[in-house]
């Protein structure tokens, strides 16, 4: 009597183990689908933006504050940081206030590593892509970086100059705000 129960068992496990085994298989082929897929668009979307920076920029010389490339771009909005280059506005002259906080703040993004962050960021957004809390995580990492780099400026500027500076990046996030691409570092 006991072996007949045992054997009787024995199937129901494996069905059990097999249907355990297929959800995993599931359960993983959809995780990695969808890695994949952020994965591409992340990268589609970084090559894409490169290729335009670097097809449109023209050199306008090395900033000796930060010993970076600046480089000028007639469609942007916003001054940005990538790789060891800054890109201003090719309406943007060195001789304006706009010019020194500019440069000041992406010198700023330097040095606390902004343009080597976004990697490590992007890896958690490609493997933790079912998370929203990944996705709400990343864009308040973006934020307080912005954060901290204009406590830096202010801090650089001194507080005499805040009020300056402040409108300075009113005058940029109202036109950022209208152009913001979500997946593109910068």
């Amino acid at each position: 009597i006991i072996q007949k129960s045992t054997s009787t068992n024995v199937p129901a496990k494996s069905n059990q183990v097999k249907q355990n085994i297929s959800l995993k298989s599931i359960a993983f082929v959809v995780w990695l689908s969808g890695a994949v897929v952020v994965a591409f668009v992340l990268l589609l979307n970084n090559i894409r933006f490169v290729r335009k920076v670097h097809r449109t920029r023209k050199y306008y010389g090395k900033e000796s504050l930060c010993n970076l490339k600046v480089y000028k771009l007639n469609k942007i909005v916003s001054p940005f940081l990538l790789g060891r280059s800054i890109y201003l506005s090719s309406t943007m002259n060195d001789d304006t206030t706009d010019y020194k906080y500019a440069v000041c703040h992406e010198c700023c993004h330097y040095k606390h590593g902004d343009n080597i962050w976004p990697i490590l960021e992007y890896v958690f957004l490609v493997v933790l892509w079912f998370d929203p809390l990944i996705w709400i995580a990343y864009k308040l990492i973006q934020q307080d970086s912005e954060l901290a780099v204009d406590e830096h400026v202010v801090e650089i500027m001194g507080n005499s100059n805040k009020a300056e500076y402040s409108r300075t990046l009113v005058g940029f996030i109202t036109t950022v705000s209208k152009t913001d691409n979500f997946l593109t570092a910068s």
